[in-house]
């Protein structure tokens, strides 16, 4: 008989793999046994809170290496939502935010990319390029509602 740990487990052999896809819908079935309305029967199947924020970082890991940053920044703030200090979760959110920002901000959406810029610095104030880009976003922000 398996334990709760498997699925995570698993996913991380599918990764090492390389079947990335196979492996983040094992995470993703793993995570969520976590968060269902009732105790699963017995206790030793419900997943480790740990295991489940590693997989979550896991997730987020994959999404960012595919630029697929929405995705990324999902499950790094499901992450530091249950483990509010988890340094790399955190590293990732912010490195996704402020590549959505910056996504954002090439369409011309201003709005966005200043919202998504300062969510970044919510998470991390010191984070100077999250600064920096907020700084520039809000500039153009004013310059396409001085044109408007």
């Amino acid at each position: 008989r398996g334990n709760s740990r498997d699925g995570y487990q698993l996913g991380v052999a599918l990764l090492n793999e390389g079947k990335t896809r196979e492996a983040v819908e094992r995470l993703d079935a793993f995570v969520r046994t976590y968060s269902l309305p009732y105790r699963l029967v017995p206790g030793w199947l419900e997943p480790p809170r740990s295991d489940v924020v590693a997989a979550r970082v896991l997730m987020a890991r994959i999404s960012a290496s595919e630029r697929q940053w929405s995705q990324a920044a999902e499950q790094a703030e499901l992450a530091l939502n249950m483990m509010p200090s988890h340094a790399e979760a955190r590293r990732i959110l912010v490195a996704a935010l402020i590549n959505v920002g910056v996504a954002r901000a090439m369409v011309g959406d201003f709005d966005q990319a200043v919202e998504f810029f300062r969510r970044a610095l919510k998470v991390d104030p010191a984070n100077a390029s999250a600064r920096d880009l907020l700084a520039l976003a809000l500039e153009d922000q004013q310059i396409a509602a001085a044109r408007r």
